[in-house]
């Protein structure tokens, strides 16, 4: 009969046995404590955020540039025996480096020359417009295959905004003549 009560009681016993034994594996591990405090009351975030707050700036405008030419630039690259015989100079592989915020475009490389004329689909951009103050910078760079491409020139004073480019000033400043 012993073994009738015992054989009711041992799935019981068994698993009380198993629970305290599981529980003192769980007090002895090491888990992190975490506890959560609210700092602040809830809050819909639906109701509070606007996904179009999100999204980007729209443009005022949008810029053109067309880089044509540029005139007597510096040689950075050394003559080969051929250019030094007929002029003494060196040469240049140029190309224009544009920036507006954040958008940067590059021309092609006119190679071994101080006086680049760049073809119509290599050197014009749309660029997008967000301020009338912003700054554009337009910078000529010798390409080198072995080290980092030279500065060769750029806007007098670094930097133009776009509300100075469309200044009469400006324009005075540029010209209109083809020899410059």
């Amino acid at each position: 009969e012993c073994d009738g009560v015992f054989g009711a009681v041992a799935p019981l016993l068994e698993s009380m046995l198993m629970k305290i034994g599981r529980d003192s594996v769980v007090n002895m591990a090491v888990l992190p404590n975490r506890q959560h405090i609210d700092v602040a009351p809830p809050v819909d975030i639906a109701m509070t955020l606007n996904p179009l707050d999100f999204q980007f700036q729209r443009p005022v405008g949008v810029l053109r540039i067309h880089v044509l030419k540029a005139r007597d630039l510096v040689a950075a690259d050394m003559p080969d025996l051929r250019q030094m015989v007929e002029t003494g100079l060196g040469t240049s592989d140029p190309f224009v480096e544009v920036s507006l915020g954040r958008q940067t475009v590059k021309t092609s490389v006119v190679p071994k020359t101080l006086n680049p004329d760049w073809p119509a689909a290599g050197a014009e951009f749309l660029l997008l417009v967000y301020d009338k103050e912003q700054s554009i910078r337009l910078e000529v760079y010798d390409k080198d295959d072995v080290k980092q491409a030279d500065y060769l020139g750029g806007i007098p004073g670094g930097v133009l905004t776009i509300e100075r480019l469309y200044s009469q000033e400006f324009q005075d400043d540029v010209g209109d003549d083809e020899d410059e």
